[in-house]
């Protein structure tokens, strides 16, 4: 068991490389902001065997699936609003509802069936973990009640303003745990990357969702559904082929580069609706339901690839 008061998680000065990623000016969504202070040097077999012990890669994944969840449960409204499949569109809410509450109680006192090992005792971390979930409990009622009463104005005139607000403190969550989490080592930090990049591409699939149903509703512009498409793309790209001009290096094993290879087949199919949806065309419910459904399926094969990312950080060293 490790001893909660070492100091060998310390957030650590950024290598040249991340500085590079930040500064480059490479798709700013693709670098994650890793703040860190307070160098410390241990021995590899040291900071290897903390990062596996209190499942450092574990709490970047789970922390990245708050902002995913956040955009799954605001797809899920507006397609209740839209009057796409209610039974479809309630489970999802639901689904991803308690899904949070389980990711809030790990990240808070810790989940060994998660692989979350120990209760967060890091102020700053404890501090950012709090504000979102100071953030989520008042939504929490309002989307039991969406469940349970079906529809209200207010109900999801709610949901969409605490949508925004909630998504930036859970990108600031990631960031804060990617920073108090990541070890000293260069590779050890990259992989910290790699695993956040991989997150904020299943949160895409459904921010992508989120936006296609609110274009289609004419809540929003279009342009915002094309950013979206084009930062998934480039980041698909990176992950897959890599980008070493800011340090990412392509999919490590050939697991990695079969699954990412699926999901942009996948996309490739997806596409079209969206490139459809962002010309002002519209969709039959039929077509709604089925672009739900393709991109709940992509986010499935997102999480494994996220999972994966997990595994190899922990096992490559």
């Amino acid at each position: 068991m490790i001893n909660q008061t070492d100091n060998y998680r310390k957030p650590k000065q950024p290598s040249s490389w991340l500085v590079s990623l930040i500064c480059a000016g490479f798709m700013a969504a693709l670098a994650s902001p890793l703040v860190a202070q307070n160098v410390q040097k241990v021995s590899a077999s040291v900071t290897t065997n903390i990062w596996k012990d209190i499942g450092a890669s574990e709490r970047i994944d789970l922390s990245g699936r708050l902002h995913m969840l956040s955009q799954r449960i605001a797809a899920s409204t507006c397609s209740l609003e839209a009057g796409v499949d209610a039974d479809i569109s309630k489970g999802i809410m639901a689904g991803s509802a308690a899904e949070m509450d389980r990711i809030m109680d790990a990240l808070t006192n810790g989940n060994p069936l998660m692989k979350i090992i120990g209760a967060e005792d890091d102020p700053r971390v404890m501090a950012s973990i709090n504000r979102v979930n100071d953030n989520w409990q008042p939504v929490r009622a309002v989307l039991a009640d969406l469940h349970a009463n079906g529809t209200s104005a207010e109900g999801l005139s709610a949901v969409r303003d605490w949508n925004v607000p909630y998504f930036e403190f859970a990108q600031l969550l990631v960031s804060e745990i990617a920073a108090e989490y990541a070890n000293p080592a260069d590779l050890l930090q990259r992989d910290a990357i790699l695993v956040d990049l991989a997150g904020r591409q299943r949160m895409r699939t459904q921010k992508m969702l989120k936006q296609a149903c609110e274009t289609l509703l004419g809540r929003t512009k279009a342009d915002e559904l094309t950013q979206t498409v084009g930062v998934f793309e480039r980041t698909l790209d990176a992950l897959l082929n890599g980008a070493p001009q800011v340090g990412i290096s392509k999919a490590p094993t050939p697991g990695l580069d079969a699954s990412l290879r699926a999901i942009d087949a996948d996309w490739q199919q997806i596409k079209p609706v969206m490139v459809t949806i962002t010309q002002g065309g519209t969709l039959t419910s039929g077509s709604q339901t089925a672009l739900m459904l393709r991109l709940n399926e992509l986010l499935i094969k997102s999480n494994g690839v996220v999972t994966m990312y997990t595994k190899h950080a922990k096992n490559a060293y």
